[in-house]
């Protein structure tokens, strides 16, 4: 009938079981086999390992390729261009002077530490411009007092004060009539000076007077006048004397 006939027609599920090799197609089997055998060929579609323009790159039974020399910085770098940088790299780090006119450790280490004013900073660049460029004067410079150049330390301002001032000593004591004022330690006669004065006031009723006082030579002469007697009779003195150098 038509209806049968169409439906044959219409029938995509090989009504009549053709196989492959009556319409000349190529088997399952058979294609994976060229599959296998053009993933296994060793130069398909001109592909080689040396550096061949327009032709695909494969890998030599060492496993390498050649490419050409690299021109963009995008194309692949060859062994010879990063031994080159390598040995550029090796040269620079080993050599002493790598960066030529560039400052070296030492040499930077050695300004920093350089407290000689090695960029000559003049005094009004760091407001100084009113303040003379004067030393400290010596101990010896400032105990004289002459020099008009130098500056003086609270130090040797001390050590000047103390050089003008005069040591002073000052003893007391006791001498009996005839005897001799001893000086301090350290004092002669000549930087001496002394008094003295009676010890006692208690004299009978022939006090006639008393005399006390020493010489150029300290020798104290301390006595009271006994009117019953007619006679000078001695006594103690109390003595005071200062040394000045």
């Amino acid at each position: 009938t038509t209806t049968a006939l169409n439906s044959h027609v219409n029938n995509k599920s090989n009504p009549h079981g053709v196989t492959a090799a009556q319409i000349g197609a190529e088997t399952p089997s058979g294609a994976q086999a060229k599959v296998d055998s053009h993933a296994n060929a060793t130069s398909v579609h001109g592909a080689t390992s040396s550096a061949t323009a327009n032709r695909l790159i494969i890998r030599d039974s060492s496993g390498r390729a050649k490419v050409a020399a690299p021109v963009d910085s995008t194309d692949i770098a060859r062994k010879a261009e990063v031994d080159s940088v390598a040995s550029s790299l090796s040269s620079h780090t080993n050599a002493s002077a790598p960066h030529g006119g560039h400052a070296t450790t030492a040499a930077l280490n050695s300004h920093v530490n350089n407290t000689n004013n090695p960029h000559g900073v003049t005094k009004s660049q760091v407001g100084l411009g009113n303040v003379e460029n004067y030393a400290i004067a010596t101990q010896a410079e400032a105990e004289a007092g002459t020099v008009n150049n130098k500056y003086m330390t609270p130090l040797r301002t001390a050590q000047a004060i103390a050089k003008m001032t005069p040591a002073i000593a000052i003893m007391t004591g006791t001498v009996n009539h005839g005897e001799i004022i001893p000086p301090p330690s350290g004092y002669t006669p000549e930087q001496c000076t002394w008094f003295v004065s009676p010890t006692t006031s208690a004299f009978n009723q022939y006090f006639g007077g008393f005399r006390c006082y020493a010489d150029a030579n300290r020798t104290v002469v301390a006595q009271w006048f006994d009117a019953g007697v007619s006679e000078w009779k001695p006594i103690s003195a109390n003595y005071i004397i200062i040394g000045v150098k």
